[in-house]
């Protein structure tokens, strides 16, 4: 087949959401000596970014370049990647393949704030997905991610530090909940006071940030087990200190009518005595 050929047919898959036939598609040619180039796995990609089957368009992919069989991606086809890692949860290819698109500025490759941003919603779908716990390293990822983008100069967006909190949440750590709480708050001001500021549709961050603490240490509790009751003295004061703090910044402030405080006071409570 010519890389016409492959790429019309790969394309027609895409319309179909034909998975199983892209990647049949792909194995033929490869079989036949000819590896599809970046515009036929861009569209082969897309193919599983219409059904969202980002982990088996992982799975596809990582074959591939174990295999030397994936073209050299242009950033077309580093971004399809990069969605698929972060839709299944891989943070760690996420950033291999960012770190990977840094040096090669000289290919004309460029890396986006926005690019980096896929790497912390990659950590934070994976803590989500890992009902069993996870490690103290991934538990960490999201933080470090953040703090390489501003190494990098890149500004984190309120909506990326919710992000990160509520990963902490997930993976049941409220102290590094509590910890990026402050720069959420920074950001959500540094928002405000923008000409555009937050968008309309955007929740209260720091409302919810309060609240993914004090589940952060009711799953903190839960996993501590019956026999630890230092650890859980340790997270039910936390919670009450997090609760009284969140309470008093809820005096006062102007309501909007997006999220009352009443509302809030009911959640935080609610979730507190849990904690």
């Amino acid at each position: 087949p010519t890389d016409g050929d492959v790429e019309q047919a790969l394309r027609a898959c895409q319309r179909d959401a034909a998975c199983d036939v892209a990647s049949a598609i792909l194995q033929d040619s490869e079989s036949l000596g000819r590896n599809g180039t970046a515009a036929d796995w861009n569209a082969a990609l897309r193919t599983f970014a219409t059904a969202k089957r980002h982990h088996d368009a992982d799975a596809l992919a990582s074959a591939a370049r174990r295999r030397g069989s994936m073209p050299k991606p242009d950033g077309a086809l580093y971004r399809q990647q990069l969605k698929h890692a972060t839709g299944a949860g891989v943070w760690r290819r996420a950033v291999a393949l960012l770190e990977e698109m840094e040096k090669r500025a000289d290919d004309g490759i460029t890396v986006s704030d926005k690019d980096w941003q896929l790497a912390v919603f990659a950590a934070e779908r994976y803590a989500a997905s890992e009902s069993r716990g996870v490690s103290a390293y991934d538990a960490e990822a999201p933080g470090m991610i953040t703090d390489r983008m501003r190494a990098l100069g890149y500004g984190v967006t309120p909506k990326v530090w919710a992000a990160v909190v509520n990963a902490n949440r997930c993976s049941a750590r409220p102290d590094l909940a509590l910890k990026h709480l402050a720069p959420l708050k920074i950001a959500v001001e540094t928002a405000r006071a923008s000409p555009t500021g937050l968008q309309p549709w955007e929740p209260d961050y720091v409302r919810e940030g309060y609240v993914a603490i004090l589940d952060a240490a009711k799953r903190a509790g839960r996993n501590a087990g019956g026999g630890n009751n230092a650890r859980k003295d340790s997270l039910a004061a936390l919670a009450v200190a997090v609760c009284e703090r969140a309470a008093d910044e809820a005096e006062g402030v102007v309501e909007d009518g997006r999220y009352p405080t009443s509302k809030f006071l009911d959640r935080l409570y609610a979730t507190a005595a849990a904690a």
